[in-house]
């Protein structure tokens, strides 16, 4: 009873904490005018230091997750399962993954020169959960016009399954990636649609892949994502899609082992 108790106060410190700043910084005179936060902001403020980095056991945690985590246990729910104060605020798989990957996948960017052609879009912010349809459409517009890059690589998560758009504004077109072979959903066709089109004056064609890597378990997914965004980034992938993913074989163990060592390795070196 007295742990349970401890929980509850630690967590009711931290919403007080985050609900201050979040009225200071909107200009509110209290802070119980502020929303409440969400799950995913009391978990990343249990495990960030004030300089903004990770504590570097959440770092070595979560990396050890992703190396090592049983292969049934999805990449989009890397949940750290250690009896602690923010327990029970671990249940948004977008605040351990989203916020990380495009900075990782940046590094490959910056590492093969690429920075001028290739730019990520936050996963979260085009997310239909918490976001109104006016706000995701705002989000991708702005960013496009203010960065000006040729090719947008956009990870998106649909329930618990990682896809994969490309979105090169300049051809009005999107291709689209899909370990499962699923297509794009209609509602998010629409949303690109509106901003694309609005902006070129013309409809937007979506791309489909003829063959692409179809995954073999249901965890895999957002290794096949990330696989797919650094061959397109080193190849320097633009057109003839087609031609340049004609397998549907599964990736193989050695790639997938790959990229968790070298996510591993930056997590680490990040946020330690």
């Amino acid at each position: 009873m007295h742990h349970t108790c401890y929980h509850e106060v630690v967590m009711q410190n931290w919403k007080k904490k985050i609900r201050k700043s979040i009225a200071d910084a909107l200009g509110l005179e209290s802070p119980d005018l502020a929303p409440a936060p969400a799950r995913y902001e009391l978990w990343k403020a249990a495990r960030t230091k004030s300089d903004g980095n990770m504590t570097s056991s959440s770092a070595a945690l979560i990396s050890q997750r992703i190396f090592t985590r049983p292969q049934k246990q999805p990449i989009h729910d890397t949940v750290i399962h250690e009896d602690d104060d923010m327990a029970e605020a671990e249940d948004d798989p977008l605040s351990k993954l989203t916020t990380r990957l495009p900075r990782y996948m940046d590094t490959i960017v910056v590492d093969q020169g690429r920075s001028s052609m290739f730019r990520f879009v936050e996963p979260q912010t085009i997310q239909p959960s918490g976001n109104t349809l006016e706000n995701r459409q705002h989000y991708l517009q702005t960013w496009m016009n203010e960065s000006k890059r040729d090719v947008y690589l956009v990870s998106y998560i649909d329930g618990s399954h990682w896809q994969l758009m490309v979105i090169i504004p300049k051809q009005c077109k999107i291709i689209w990636f899909c370990s499962l072979h699923r297509k794009m959903k209609n509602d998010l066709r629409i949303m690109l649609q509106g901003v694309i089109s609005k902006s070129r004056g013309q409809l937007v064609q979506i791309l489909y892949p003829k063959v692409c890597n179809q995954q073999l378990d249901s965890w895999e997914c957002g290794f096949y994502v990330m696989c797919w965004i650094k061959t397109i980034i080193r190849a320097v992938i633009t057109d003839d899609w087609n031609e340049r993913f004609k397998s549907t074989s599964p990736i193989p163990e050695d790639t997938i082992r790959q990229i968790r060592q070298e996510w591993t390795t930056y997590l680490l070196q990040r946020w330690s």
